[in-house]
């Protein structure tokens, strides 16, 4: 029942075939590995870098790696995972087991119904090897990807409640003076769920992010 839930969910957003197709072709053109230097690429510090920020006791759910065999492997470990990626980054292929998860259905708080579906939601235990280069890959570009002020959820040093606590600060202000306030509620259920894939790609692309990992990621989703 959930493997069916997740699927409808996880396809509910229809894109160009057609377009999705000719992004990695764009970028196979437009990549000059002469212009590259060696920053693009991944060397061992971005690895111990990376595995120093993932958490304790995490595992994937396809190998049986956890986080710990990264955390505390030797630096050698790091330059083999680093010659990885930049071989990844330069062909352009990642291997399956990096794009495939494991989805836990989890209940969304105690007491929520558990016999409603809906209740729940999905936790992926993805590759200890993808969160890696994920966390190499926003460390490098941070820059790149900022979002607006207005965000709050998932996002580093913000949470719901900061949205929240300006939210009621806003109503207490007109409130206080014997004014009005009117709100508008938008209810974008799973929205990071629903993406369109040839829109995420093409703002990546307009936000000068290095076309070697766009085409990276890109693949990865065209193999799922």
């Amino acid at each position: 029942m959930f493997a069916s839930k997740y699927h409808e969910l996880y396809t509910s957003v229809s894109y160009d075939i057609v377009d999705m197709k000719n992004i990695p072709d764009e970028l196979n053109s437009s990549i000059h590995y002469a212009g590259y230097d060696c920053i693009s690429f991944v060397n061992t510090a971005d690895v111990i870098h990376a595995c120093n920020k993932l958490k304790l006791g995490k595992r994937d759910g396809t190998i049986g790696l956890w986080s710990d065999h990264f955390i505390h492997g030797c630096s050698e470990l790091a330059t083999h995972i680093s010659q990885l990626f930049s071989s990844m980054l330069i062909h352009g292929v990642a291997p399956d087991d990096m794009c495939s998860s494991t989805i836990i259905p989890i209940p969304k708080g105690k007491h929520a119904n558990v016999t409603d579906s809906s209740n729940y939601r999905g936790i992926a235990l993805s590759s200890i090897f993808g969160k890696v280069f994920d966390l190499i890959f926003l460390d490098k570009y941070s820059d790149c990807l900022c979002t607006s002020e207005l965000q709050f959820g998932f996002k580093a040093g913000h949470s719901t409640d900061m949205c929240s606590m300006v939210l009621k600060g806003t109503l207490a202000y007109y409130v206080v003076d014997g004014g009005s306030a009117f709100c508008m509620f938008l209810d974008a259920t799973k929205a990071f769920d629903r993406i369109d894939y040839c829109k995420l790609f093409r703002e990546l692309l307009r936000r000068d992010l290095p076309a070697i990992y766009v085409r990276l990621l890109c693949n990865r989703i065209l193999t799922l």
